[in-house]
């Protein structure tokens, strides 16, 4: 049987304390489910058991409060995996790979390309693919396409019909509006990978750059 630290205060801080009660349970299910290094592999009918068919939960919910003000909660190999950086910094502090202690961590987080130059890989999706020429790879890509697909199944839709409607775009041209707006910039920040409202944010503001300069002309609906 694993032991782990716990944090005594941790229902006083601001975060848990803001959580819904189901929540609560999931972060702290998390903190004893992940492996040692800090690697939940994803599976929510599981938890839901543990947790009690009482306080529902769902991995959209999941994602969108833990990551609301930061990013908590990274995922990886095609959303199969989460990694919570912060179990690593409360159960271990600053890793050092000569600690013996630290080196099985540092090996896993390493294979999957979450520890880089001596640290933490905080708010990335993934690994980027060793091959430099690629644009955009398999782990930066999904959550790109698990925006697209909560976009075509109404979620983020009402936001986006009204910047449409502000911009005065032709409505068809999301698809290509939106292949635009993250072939490039996704690939430098960071924090976009995260999760899908940060994906939202992104293409909002990338819209509206757009049109200042004028980029916007062709998808403009006419007057």
């Amino acid at each position: 049987m694993a032991k782990r630290f716990t944090d005594t205060d941790k229902y006083k801080k601001p975060f848990i304390r803001g959580l819904k009660g189901a929540y609560k349970l999931l972060w702290d299910y998390l903190y004893h489910d992940c492996n040692h290094a800090g690697i939940w592999i994803v599976d929510f009918d599981i938890a839901q058991i543990y947790i009690g068919s009482d306080m529902p939960i769902n991995k959209s919910d999941a994602l969108k409060f833990f990551n609301t003000d930061e990013i908590r909660v990274i995922e990886f190999d095609n959303c199969s995996k989460w990694f919570i950086p912060s179990f690593i910094d409360f159960q271990y502090g600053t890793l050092t790979e000569t600690n013996r202690a630290h080196n099985s961590v540092i090996s896993i987080l390493s294979k999957y390309g979450l520890y880089k130059n001596k640290g933490l890989i905080r708010g990335l999706q993934g690994r980027k693919d060793k091959d430099k020429d690629k644009v955009m790879d398999k782990d930066i890509l999904a959550p790109f396409e698990v925006f697209v697909n909560e976009v075509k199944n109404g979620n983020h839709r009402q936001a986006i019909e009204q910047w449409y409607m502000e911009l005065k775009l032709k409505p068809k041209s999301l698809t290509e509006l939106l292949n635009k707006g993250f072939k490039g910039q996704l690939l430098t920040d960071e924090k976009v990978h995260a999760n899908t409202l940060e994906l939202k944010r992104h293409f909002k503001n990338w819209l509206n750059t757009q049109d200042r300069v004028g980029k916007l002309d062709e998808y403009k609906l006419k007057q």
